[in-house]
């Protein structure tokens, strides 16, 4: 699926709170087994595509006067994973 959070353009909060939003989104979706990944392309600027294409808005719904702040897709992987990968342990002293 794709999840694309926007909001009217005149906004000076078109940045950050679909960022906090988002953030959250992308925690509980992974927290109930699904994948996701951040689209940087589709969203954020005025030289993402859909902020600079209409008919790419048009596609997605998105009235002409909000812009597309955040975006990503979430969805069960066809892959399952036995491992994580290699990390090098963490030399912390706590003391």
């Amino acid at each position: 699926a794709l999840i694309a959070l926007y909001t009217p353009s005149e906004l000076s909060v078109m940045v950050t709170e679909p960022g906090f939003v988002g953030m959250q989104m992308l925690l509980m979706a992974e927290s109930l087994g699904l994948g996701t990944c951040l689209i940087g392309y589709i969203a954020g600027s005025d030289v993402s595509i859909a902020n600079s294409l209409p008919e790419v808005k048009q596609a997605m719904n998105i009235p002409e006067n909000h812009v597309i702040s955040l975006a990503f897709v979430a969805g069960y992987s066809d892959l399952d994973y036995l491992r994580s990968v290699w990390r090098k342990p963490d030399d912390i002293n706590w003391g």
